[in-house]
């Protein structure tokens, strides 16, 4: 049986950069990716910049991103004939997750965290005060503390009997990459009544396209394939953007039951980070860098745990805590912008027209709908 400090379940952005942060404060990282990467993942690929203040303490994370990367610096929204544009308060990058997940997983491996891609979590059994074993295909893996970072779905979490996994909500989420002439430096967002869409160049002559839309929208539009057909009448500042769908995916990338509230920091004994403690409403393009932040947050939190600076009560009231104080109120925020965007199309137009007329509305909610876990201390 092998044994670890830490076992992260999940190696998206959020678990490698735990591992890592993890691995460089002496303690023994096993880490969990039931994929192989590189791999498509279904996000608007905007990193904003608050994220790269936490990516910094990974050696040479931060020029690769900017290497392989778009810099973002304005912000487009439309809403009918309505559009008002804005300067962001600091530059964010366009990059794809094909490229940042397999990056920063491989810069976990390389600071010395036992990396074990294609191999699923299939139970977790423990406790903070006992350890924990967790069982995988042919093997079972003790360790200290396990950290989840297995996103806003998961059948681990399902089989945690998490109370809230798996919840029906109104909306669905779809992204396709499609060919556009127009070079950008902007992200995008339409709204289509009901939904909107974020658009952003993720490489020359390509845009990454992001709806979320409510479901009974895609119905009518009668599949993922027919989608933006159906949304280009209802914005056209949108089906100016793009044209053919480029031939990156093979069919469009859609997922359901997505919820905007923060869900608990622990279960069953077991650390949350990143969309399994709480999923920020994805049109405030911040969900990367919270996924990052909150990473960061749980493994300062952790590394005091197992120095024996802390015990494991003052380990989880302290990380919900400060995950609080830092996330709930971007949260909220993000969840009023975005209610304005999926509500009744006036809603949205007298949105848009207040932030053309009155540009410093939008930074204000750039950085209201912002986090980052610099500068807290456990306990």
């Amino acid at each position: 049986m092998r044994e670890y400090d830490v076992a992260i379940v999940g190696g998206g952005p959020a678990g490698s950069v735990a591992a890592s942060l993890l691995a460089r404060g002496g303690h023994s990282v096993v880490l969990l990716e039931k994929q192989h990467f590189p791999q498509h993942k279904l996000c608007g690929e905007f990193l904003s910049p608050e994220a790269l203040d936490v990516l910094s303490a990974l050696p040479g994370v931060v020029e690769a991103i900017k290497n392989e990367g778009r810099p973002v610096t304005s912000l487009i929204l439309t809403a009918g004939r309505e559009r008002a544009n804005a300067t962001l308060p600091s530059p964010g990058t366009a990059i794809t997750r094909y490229v940042l997940d397999a990056l920063l997983f491989e810069t976990a491996g390389a600071g010395g965290v036992e990396l074990s891609p294609g191999i699923a979590a299939q139970e977790i059994i423990g406790t903070l005060d006992d350890g924990f074993q967790v069982n995988v295909f042919g093997e079972s893996i003790r360790a200290r503390i396990v950290i989840g970072t297995f996103g806003r779905t998961s059948s681990v979490e399902r089989r945690l009997n998490r109370h809230d996994a798996g919840l029906p909500s109104p909306f669905v989420a779809l992204k396709q990459y499609y060919n556009t002439s127009i070079e950008s430096d902007a992200v995008e967002i339409h709204a289509v009544g009901g939904g909107y869409c974020g658009v952003v160049n993720i490489a020359p002559q390509v845009a990454n396209v992001c709806c979320l839309i409510r479901k009974e929208m895609l119905k009518e539009a009668g599949g993922a394939e027919a989608l933006l057909a159906y949304l280009k009448p209802q914005s056209p500042a949108l089906g100016r953007r793009l044209d053919e769908p480029a031939d990156i995916l093979e069919r469009p990338l859609a997922v359901s039951n997505l919820h905007f509230r923060p869900r608990a920091t622990f279960h069953r004994d077991v650390c949350l980070a990143g969309d399994a403690a709480g999923m920020i409403a994805p049109l405030c393009g911040d969900g990367m860098a919270m996924a990052v932040s909150s990473a960061d947050l749980a493994a300062r939190h952790a590394s005091s745990f197992l120095r024996g600076e802390i015990d494991a009560g003052q380990f989880k009231s302290g990380y919900a805590s400060d995950w609080t104080r830092q996330f709930r109120s971007s949260m909220w925020t993000a969840r009023q912008v975005q209610r304005m965007f999926v509500g009744r199309k006036a809603a949205a137009s007298l949105g848009v027209r207040s932030a053309s007329f009155a540009p410093w509305i939008v930074g204000q909610l750039f950085k209201a709908t912002r986090g980052t876990a610099r500068g807290l201390t456990p306990g």
